[in-house]
C-alpha cells in the first residue's frame, strides 16, 4: 500500500487467529511470535503499529524493543484534489484560484424546474442545461432535483 498512501499508514495487528473455546475467545499467539512481524510491517511502510485484539502490554512493550531505531518511511505520494465521472475528470491545482461551477438544474432557483419535477413531465431535459453550461467553460455541474414529494432516485435515474 505505500507507494500508492498519502497518509500515514497505520498497522494495528491481533494476536494471531481468534478461535472460539467454550464460548471465549482466544488468541494464542504469544508476545515474542507477535513482535517479530514488526520489523517486516515497518519496512513494508507501516508509520505507526500497535496491537488489537488479544495483545497485551507484554506484546506492545516487545514489540517496541524489536522496532526501536528503525525510521519509518514517510508517504511517497502527495494528495492531489480531484473530481471525476465516468467519462472525465477535473484536477485542481494548487495555484488556481477559482473554479466555476455551473448550477443550471437547480429545482431551490429555478421556479419551472420545480413545477415540471412535481407534474412528473418535463419538458426541458436536464441534458439541455449541462450542454448550456459547457458551453459557457463551466466543466463542473451541480445536479440537484431535491424537490418535496417526488422520488428523487427514480427521477435522477429518468
Amino acid at each position: 500500500m505505500k507507494p500508492y498512501a498519502t497518509v500515514p499508514l497505520l498497522a494495528k495487528p491481533n494476536a494471531g487467529m481468534p478461535r472460539l473455546e467454550g464460548g471465549k475467545t482466544i488468541f494464542e499467539m504469544d508476545a515474542k511470535t507477535f513482535a517479530s512481524f514488526g520489523r517486516n510491517l515497518v519496512r513494508a511502510g507501516a508509520n505507526m503499529i500497535g496491537g488489537c485484539c488479544g495483545t497485551t502490554p507484554a506484546h506492545i512493550q516487545k514489540l517496541s524493543r524489536i522496532i526501536a531505531g528503525i525510521k519509518p518511511k514517510l508517504p511517497v505520494r502527495k494528495s492531489i484534489s480531484a473530481l471525476s465521472s465516468a467519462r472525465g475528470f477535473v484536477h485542481f491545482a494548487e495555484n488556481q484560484s477559482l473554479f466555476i461551477v455551473g448550477e443550471r438544474i437547480n429545482p431551490p432557483v429555478k421556479k419551472a424546474l420545480q413545477q415540471e419535477l412535481a407534474s412528473k413531465e418535463t419538458v426541458h431535459h436536464p441534458s439541455d442545461g449541462c450542454r448550456a453550461g459547457k458551453s459557457r467553460r463551466k466543466y463542473l455541474l451541480d445536479i440537484n432535483i431535491g424537490q418535496p414529494g417526488i422520488d428523487e432516485v427514480k427521477t435522477i435515474k429518468k
